[in-house]
């Protein structure tokens, strides 16, 4: 038991003295034993620890160690959300103290400091069940019970209901297409559509400015070209005034940021109030690893790759990113899950990979191909046809996927 909760407790969390000591205590003991520990085990400890000197000392920890023995034994499953929930209460009690007896200092006060603190109680209360779930307490199926907080993929209701609805919690869904064919504006579009619905969409540009995401969002919520959303600012205040939702966008193009400072950025938000529903990365092959691989980039690929999902699992909201294909991907008819650049695991991480396919052809007549590459929910990989006009961020489907080419078999073949 020792083991498995010891990660939740540091010496740092304790505010009273007397149990700091014994939580020191209990480490070397089982450093210095196998097996179980009893109380007397504790109490030889603290009698070797103080038999010369400090006399009240001991006899102080000694009280605490048969008023606990006197206490009610506590269930196994019921230790580690006990010990979380005083962790947390603990490093919030350690965040109050420092903030009321230093926020008068203006050359000490830390205000990073006492944020840790609220931070690791937010992280703590975040786990406190860690049990397992019991079929038979299960409730009658459903999608929000199966997959809460699904959104829209943006395409419409055929590729939504390919995806048994779109994206959920915890999920990550990845938009894989070549260079300048659209994954931001894919990404945009599918933001707003979110937000339209009324949700909060947090979308973090890692390659183009806050303005040029600006833009396109009013593109989306207006259909006019650039030129004619300049010339028309009354009609798009109106759009952005009535949508349902947020739209956030925070510009991290000057900077390398880890999946850690986005988790900060969300945590910041909601303590000022701000809900984040949906989180948008555009996009993960430009993020930087928590912990950087000295064997290559393809590790690193993977890494991030795979804490952007454990992100999304933690934070329970829908993450929306983007990835490039390889060089032989540019030149096939539709793209499939071989052709993900630089790193195979981030097929494995993902939950939803959608192909965005168009030939010069149909670049040229606004036609776009988008194909399921990878789904959880189904082992239908349709391919949807759409008008697609970018310059008026204006993306609707043309027909439903039942022609012969669209048959799932064709999926990555070559031209």
């Amino acid at each position: 038991m020792w083991e498995a909760n010891r990660s939740t407790l540091s010496d740092d969390i304790f505010t009273n003295t007397g149990m700091r000591t014994l939580y020191g205590y209990l480490g070397e003991l089982h450093e210095e034993c196998t097996g179980n520990l009893d109380p007397e085990d504790l109490r030889r400890k603290i009698e070797a620890k103080h038999c010369v000197k400090d006399s009240s000392r001991k006899d102080e920890l000694l009280e605490v160690v048969d008023a606990l023995e006197g206490r009610d034994a506590i269930a196994e499953e019921r230790v580690q959300p006990l010990l979380a929930d005083y962790a947390a209460r603990q490093l919030a009690v350690q965040a109050s103290k420092y903030i009321a007896t230093s926020a008068d200092d203006v050359d000490r006060f830390d205000v990073e400091r006492a944020y840790t603190y609220l931070e690791r109680a937010m992280s703590l209360q975040n786990h406190l069940d860690l049990g397992v779930d019991r079929l038979s307490d299960a409730g009658e199926p459903s999608l929000d019970g199966d997959r809460p907080g699904v959104v829209t993929t943006g395409l419409g209701p055929t590729m939504d209901a390919n995806l048994g609805g779109g994206v959920g919690n915890g999920e990550l869904l990845i938009w894989l297409a070549g260079y300048g064919q659209g994954k931001t504006s894919y990404m945009i579009n599918q933001g707003v559509t979110i937000a339209k619905q009324g949700r909060a969409v947090l979308h973090i540009s890692l390659e183009i400015s806050a303005a040029k995401c600006m833009q396109r969002v009013d593109q989306c919520l207006t259909h006019l070209t650039r030129d004619e959303r300049l010339s028309s600012p009354k009609l798009v205040m109106t759009e952005r005034r009535n949508l349902k939702g947020q739209f956030f966008v925070k510009d991290w193009s000057h900077a390398k940021i880890t999946v850690d400072d986005i988790k900060a950025l969300v945590r910041r938000m909601q303590a000022q109030g701000e809900k984040v529903d949906v989180i948008v990365i555009d996009y993960l092959e430009l993020m930087a690893p928590t912990r950087n691989n000295r064997h290559g980039e393809r590790f690193n690929y993977s890494q991030v790759s795979k804490d952007v999902r454990a992100l999304a699992n933690e934070l329970q909201v829908p993450i929306i990113t983007a990835w490039q294909v390889n060089r032989s991907g540019y030149e096939k008819h539709v793209i499939s899950a071989v052709d993900v650049s630089e790193c195979w695991d981030i097929v494995k991480h993902a939950d939803i990979i959608l192909g965005l396919n168009q030939s010069n052809e149909e670049r040229a007549e606004g036609v776009l191909r988008v194909n399921v590459i990878k789904q959880r929910e189904s082992t239908a990989r349709p391919i949807v046809y759409y008008e697609s006009d970018l310059d008026r961020m204006r993306i609707k489907q043309t027909r439903e996927p039942d022609d012969e080419e669209d048959e799932p078999q064709s999926v990555g073949a070559g031209d």
